[in-house]
C-alpha cells in the first residue's frame, strides 16, 4: 500500500538511459531488510527511485517533506506511526538540522529506526578538487563554510557534515545508537557501500569509478588514493557519503542493527544482469538480483559453479535459497590483491601463480582443439570470462574462484 502528499508522480514511460540511473539510485537501500507489513515515511514529496523502490515493497509508504513533517498537527496525526523515517540527501538544505531530528522522535515507534543519506564534507572528492554540491565552489565543505556563510546577506542553499559532526548531532538530539556505512563513490551512484567497522579486502579501485559533481575542477583521481586511505585507517573518515542507521531507545539490542558488512551492487549492467552481493557478520553472503530478470542469471551462477568443479577447479560452495544466491564468507585475500603483491615482491613466484592460473582455465572445460602453436592457444568447449583474479581468493595455498 502506498500513498503520498504533495507529490508529483508521472505515468509516462521512460527512456532506457534513465531506468538505468534510476536502478542504480536504487541500490542504496535495495539490500536494507525492511521489515514486512511496517510503515516507513519517506521525506521527499516528490517521486524519485528510492519511493519508487519503497512503494514495491510490502509496506505502507508515506511521502513527506521535511518541514511538512514538523508540523505540529502533522505530527499529532502520526504520533508514534512509523517503524522507519527514510531521509536521503535533504536535512543538509535545512539550516538547523537539529530541530529536524529532534521532532522526527514523536513520529517513529520506540523501537523504530532513522535510515539517513547523507554527504561528507571531508569526502576525498573535494580534495581531489571538485566542488561543493550546495555552494558550488572549491573547498568550502573542508574549511567549513567560513567563507560560503558568513555575510548577512548570503543565502542558505544547504551544506555538507562530517562524519564526527553527524555523531555529535544525533547523539545530541537523543539517537542513542548509530552505525554509519560509507557509499563509494557517492549516494547516487552507490557501487560500494561498507560497515563503519569493516575495510576492504581488495583495492575499491577495481570496482568504483568515480563520479565528479564538476569534473572540468578535478586534478587527481580518487580512485588512485582508496588503497593508501585504507592503510593509513582513513578510508571511512574520508568517504564521499554515508548512509547512517539511527535508533533511539536505549532498550535496542545491539543485534537490532542491521547485521550487514559490506554491500556490492552491480546495476549497471541491464536488467538481466543486475544483482547487489551482500556479506552478513553471521558469515553468510548472498547475491540477490535486483529485478526478476536478473534471477535467472542467479540459477546460471549456481549451473556454473557446478560445471568448474566437475572439472576439478575450486569453487566457492553456491547454492540457492529462495530469491538469492547463499555461500560462506571467504576470509582470504582476493586473489587480485595476491597476486599484485607477488608481482611486487617475488616477480619468480608471481610467473609461476600466473601459469597455475591459465592451467585452471584450460582445465575448467573439455578442450575440443589442442593448441597448435600457432599463437590462437587452444579452443575449449566452454569459456568463462569470469575466471579473473578479481574474482578470485587465495585461500589455503590454491586460488579459488567465486
Amino acid at each position: 500500500m502506498a500513498w503520498c502528499e504533495e507529490h508529483n508522480i508521472g505515468n509516462g514511460k521512460m527512456e532506457t538511459e534513465k531506468e538505468l540511473i534510476r536502478g542504480i539510485k536504487r541500490g542504496l537501500l535495495q539490500w536494507y531488510d525492511f521489515k514486512e507489513d511496517s510503515k516507513i515515511l519517506y521525506i521527499k514529496n516528490i517521486q524519485d527511485a528510492i519511493s519508487e523502490l519503497l512503494e514495491e515493497l510490502p509496506v505502507e509508504l508515506v511521502c513527506a517533506s521535511y518541514s511538512q513533517s514538523c508540523k505540529e498537527s502533522w505530527q499529532r496525526e502520526h504520533r508514534n506511526g512509523f517503524d522507519y523515517i527514510v531521509c536521503i540527501e535533504d536535512l543538509e538544505y535545512c539550516q538547523d538540522p537539529k530541530e529536524i531530528l529532534e521532532s522526527w522522535h514523536g513520529i517513529l515507534k520506540e523501537d523504530g529506526k532513522l535510515l539517513l543519506g547523507v554527504n561528507n564534507r571531508f569526502g576525498i572528492r573535494y580534495f581531489c578538487g571538485d566542488r561543493d554540491p550546495y555552494t558550488e565552489r572549491n573547498f568550502d565543505g573542508i574549511e567549513g563554510y567560513r567563507r560560503a556563510y558568513f555575510r548577512k546577506e548570503d543565502v542558505f542553499k544547504g551544506r555538507c557534515y562530517s562524519q564526527n559532526e553527524w555523531k555529535r548531532m544525533l547523539e545530541s538530539t537523543g539517537w542513542l545508537s548509530s552505525q554509519f556505512f560509507s557509499v563509494l563513490p557517492d549516494l547516487q551512484n552507490p557501487d560500494m557501500i561498507y560497515a563503519e567497522d569493516y575495510l576492504p579486502s581488495e583495492d575499491p579501485a577495481t570496482r568504483v569509478f568515480p563520479v565528479y559533481n564538476y569534473p572540468d575542477t578535478v586534478f587527481l583521481e580518487e580512485a588512485s588514493l582508496y588503497r593508501e586511505l585504507i592503510e593509513n585507517d582513513m578510508f571511512h573518515k574520508m568517504a564521499n557519503a554515508y548512509l547512517i542507521e539511527c535508533m533511539a531507545s536505549e532498550n535496542i539490542e545491539i543485534d537490532k542493527r542491521s547485521d550487514v558488512l559490506c554491500v556490492t551492487c552491480s546495476m549497471k549492467r541491464g536488467r538481466e544482469k543486475t544483482l547487489y552481493t551482500t556479506i552478513h557478520r553471521s558469515g553468510i553472503v548472498e547475491k540477490r538480483a535486483s529485478c526478476t530478470e536478473g534471477e535467472a542469471h542467479l540459477k546460471k551462477l549456481v549451473e556454473h559453479g557446478q560445471d568448474l568443479s566437475a572439472h576439478r577447479i575450486p569453487v566457492v560452495d553456491v547454492r540457492i535459497e529462495g530469491d538469492a544466491c547463499i555461500m560462506p564468507y571467504i576470509n582470504a585475500e582476493a586473489g587480485q590483491v595476491y597476486l599484485k603483491r607477488l608481482l611486487q615482491t617475488d616477480v619468480e613466484n608471481f610467473l609461476q601463480k600466473m601459469d597455475h592460473f591459465r592451467d585452471l582455465i584450460l582445465q575448467s572445460s573439455d578442450i575440443v582443439e589442442s593448441d597448435k602453436g600457432d599463437g590462437e592457444g587452444a579452443v575449449l568447449r566452454r569459456g568463462y570470462p569470469d575466471m579473473v583474479p578479481m574474482n578470485s581468493f587465495y585461500y589455503r595455498g590454491n586460488i579459488c574462484f567465486l
